[in-house]
């Protein structure tokens, strides 16, 4: 059984560790949405440039030479 003193320093660092993981979980919901958002911007942009890529090499032979 825990006495006085050490009942006060078992619960300042399970608080301290609670606080640590709550500020842990803040950090990271606040990243996550973001990265999310900047791997879609890329993903997007390489999709679109794969697409257009294949507009101009089939669609406008005159200019394949210039892919090559």
């Amino acid at each position: 059984m825990l006495t006085g003193d050490e009942l006060k320093e078992a619960v300042r660092f399970w608080a301290l560790a609670f606080l640590g993981l709550g500020l842990l979980t803040g950090i990271t919901n606040y990243l996550q949405p973001s990265m999310f958002g900047i791997s879609g911007e890329r993903l997007t942009f390489r999709l679109r440039k794969m697409v257009f890529f294949f507009i101009f090499f089939f669609f406008f032979p005159q200019k394949k030479s210039r892919f090559i």
